[in-house]
């Protein structure tokens, strides 16, 4: 089956460094209630658009167009509390795809009861992310891997069972998961609170796609812990080892022709292999004078391709009509961009609001712009986004994404030349 180009924009993971921030709604104090219980959420719809690059190796049915509406989306986000009770938690969405099959999905359903003041239980569908990172957490184990096949890059949560103890120094998360149709995985976090400032997080986790795991997270507030003219600056990173690689393996395939001749091309391998899989990530911000936050991050992935692997694939795709890139088909189910080869750096700028007290209008605007780079074969992505709050409790967002890189490097061989996207999200 031939990717959708909307599926190839979710695997696009610049978005991440805004995706994993919490969604916009109204706030706490304005929440509506009755009787001690209060209602929040928001509903968003996305459109995009993108202008077709005919020299990728990502083809789909109906891309000869120059330029085309690609995604379209719809979400609801439902959170119920009664304060010191429970929390009921609905997050699902609809993918409309114009090139492929419409496909809805639940990202979280989950309950999380408040056993005492300490002790907190949640079951349910959940999005457990343990560390720290935008772009990229090493730490976060649990949670399953991007899907390239999805319209974008919002986590999927996974069905568990988990508790929260919480003390005044420390905090205790222990989870129990299905991965594989029945409990088979197991997770603790261990979060001291040894000195203001300083936040750390020590993880143990065991399942069938990770295998034995430990990890460690941080977070540095420089002008607490280093000196107090580092106002602003924040440190931040993680690392993780597992013993089973999380990507499918590179083998080669060989297939026998009529004619006696065969034909060599890369094979998707198993997922799984046995190893010792180091992964980490260092990361700092600055908050500057007139609301401008500069982001930085450095990271690796242990058991992603290597640039030759990955070279590899992309050569083989990019016969296009040949039995040996009709055999190599599979990888474009497998590959998510900024995931798929081991070393990236990321930097982002944002500034917002604009002013302050001067208009509406630019008191309620931001502007974000970034860049993904993958350092080994120097592709990379950029980003611009342009955010409005000017009415309450609503946000505006038009987003453009530009890739860069030859035509058979990671970034070079996206399906678009340009990829916009519209999106509005109104908080209730």
């Amino acid at each position: 089956m031939k990717r959708t180009l909307s599926a190839l924009f979710g695997a696009a993971c610049i978005n991440l460094a805004w995706a994993q921030s919490a969604p916009p709604a109204a706030d706490e104090a304005a929440q509506g209630g009755n009787d001690g219980w209060k209602v929040s959420g928001h509903v968003s719809s996305l459109l995009g658009w993108q202008a077709y690059n005919p020299d990728s190796v990502y083809g789909y049915e109906g891309s000869g167009t120059s330029t085309s509406q690609v995604s379209r989306k719809v979400q609801s986000v439902l959170k119920v509390t009664s304060p010191g009770k429970y929390t009921l938690v609905w997050d699902g969405q609809y993918d409309f795809r114009p090139y492929g099959q419409d496909k809805g999905r639940v990202n979280q359903f989950n309950l999380s009861v408040d056993l005492s003041s300490s002790l907190k239980m949640r079951v349910g569908k959940q999005r457990v992310l343990w560390g720290r990172g935008f772009i990229y957490v090493p730490t976060d184990l649990i949670n399953p891997p991007i899907d390239p096949s999805g319209l974008d890059v919002a986590k999927v949560g996974v069905p568990a069972l988990s508790f929260d103890w919480v003390r005044p120094d420390y905090a205790v998360t222990a989870l129990v998961r299905r991965e594989r149709g029945r409990l088979d995985s197991v997770g603790v976090k261990y979060s001291p609170a040894w000195k203001s400032g300083l936040d750390l997080d020590f993880i143990a986790y065991h399942g069938p796609s990770t295998g034995n795991a430990v990890g460690a997270s941080y977070s540095i507030d420089a002008e607490q812990i280093l000196h107090p003219k580092l106002s602003g600056l924040v440190l931040f990173g993680g690392w993780a080892m597992h013993t089973r690689s999380r990507f499918p393996a590179l083998q080669q395939g060989v297939l026998a022709n009529a004619d006696g001749s065969v034909t060599q091309y890369p094979a998707v391998g198993a997922a799984g292999a046995p190893g010792r899989y180091h992964s980490w990530l260092l990361g700092a911000s600055y908050q500057a004078d007139g609301n401008v936050l500069i982001l930085g991050e450095l990271y690796h992935i242990g058991d992603a391709l290597s640039k030759p692997q990955l070279g590899q694939v992309i050569d083989a795709l990019a016969e296009k009509t040949t039995l040996r890139a009709t055999l190599s088909k599979p990888w474009l189910n497998q590959l998510s961009f900024g995931r798929s080869q081991r070393n990236y750096f990321n930097l982002s700028i944002s500034k917002g609001p604009l002013t302050e007290g001067s208009s509406r209008l630019t008191d309620t605007f931001n502007v974000e712009v970034a860049s993904l780079r993958n350092l080994a074969d120097h592709s990379g992505m950029n980003s611009l986004a342009f955010i409005s709050n000017y009415w309450d409790r609503s946000e505006i967002t038009l987003r453009t994404l530009f890739p860069y890189g030859r035509a058979n490097s990671e970034f070079g061989s996206v399906p678009y030349k340009w990829y916009a996207e519209l999106s509005l999200k109104i908080g209730f």
